[in-house]
């Protein structure tokens, strides 16, 4: 009867940690930072974003549907005296599904379906189009798991005793308790000195960060600091549509070009705002929405 228990409990085990999590399901934060500081051309005021990636509808693109990931914060001006921090809360370009155990991103400059990352690999694999970095080894050293929220994540090793490592579906470092990674830049990308994950959960729980913990920084980062009339914006690619999400009070909205030009005016609007940009040319302009002397500005990458 005593084995008989065992074997159950040995099973039951073996169920939770084969279960794929859902990466993308109960409003998944993750809280990282960039410094914006180019060490070959240093800007004359340096900067480091503080923000919480946060997923906001989905689209279709290419007949899947992707989860929009938006980015919420602050930005925190180092060197001059008086700088005044800057508001963060804007769309990002973006777009990620979850197939399996592996991410898929909508890549808009081929508008094809990219994998971003798979975390269903073994010892001797090779990690694929998520690492192509030259300066280190590309081939799963050692695998494990880690319980986050209740759930088991697969974590992969670069090296079989220190970093980089892939947290499956929550990100990477370069190292053990440094959070110096990312998780939706490829990882070549988002390991170096600039990005930093910093910690992850779902709701406003943060269940895990850099240092292994059950977390402890915020996930409502930035979320009382939100523009004055709190308007979003994403251009849909299928349907060659730029999506504005206004309040419901009356503003005025403009689309502007990098050279100052109004291109269009739309007075005394609200509500969800679809404008087609088939016919533009590729490149990022500015939306802006007014009322009486108070305006705010978002930048957009049209192509």
């Amino acid at each position: 009867m005593r084995i008989l228990g065992f074997i159950l409990i040995l099973l039951v085990g073996l169920t939770v940690l084969a279960q794929t999590p859902d990466y993308f399901s109960d409003n998944p934060k993750w809280h990282c930072s960039i410094y914006d500081s180019d060490q070959w051309s240093s800007p004359p005021n340096p900067s480091t974003q503080y923000f919480v990636y946060y997923i906001n509808g989905d689209t279709l693109a290419g007949g899947n549907s992707y989860q929009r990931i938006f980015k919420r914060g602050y930005v925190d001006y180092d060197l001059v005296p008086g700088s005044e921090d800057e508001s963060i809360d804007e769309p990002t370009q973006i777009y990620v599904r979850q197939e399996g155990r592996a991410i898929y991103y909508f890549d808009m400059t081929d508008e094809v379906d990219s994998l971003l990352v798979n975390y269903d690999l073994e010892v001797g694999d090779e990690i694929g189009t998520v690492s192509e970095c030259w300066m280190m080894t590309d081939t799963i050293q050692k695998v494990d798991s880690i319980l986050v929220g209740g759930e088991y994540h697969r974590t992969l090793y670069l090296d079989s005793l220190n970093g980089p490592i892939i947290f499956e579906g929550i990100g990477h470092l370069s190292e053990p308790g440094f959070s110096a990674g990312h998780m939706f830049l490829n990882y070549c990308q988002g390991i170096g000195f600039s990005y930093h994950l910093l910690c992850y959960g779902k709701g406003t729980t943060s269940t895990w960060d850099y240092e292994y913990l059950s977390g402890g920084c915020a996930l409502n980062l930035g979320f009382e600091k939100k523009s004055e009339f709190d308007f979003t914006a994403y251009v849909d690619q299928h349907n060659q549509q730029l999506i504005v999400s206004l309040p419901t009070e009356s503003l005025d909205l403009r689309l502007i070009s990098v050279d100052g030009e109004v291109l269009n005016f739309w007075p005394n609007v609200n509500g969800i705002i679809e404008i087609d940009v088939s016919h533009f040319s590729s490149g990022i302009y500015c939306l802006n929405v007014s009322s009486g002397s108070d305006s705010q500005s978002l930048k957009v990458f049209i192509r």
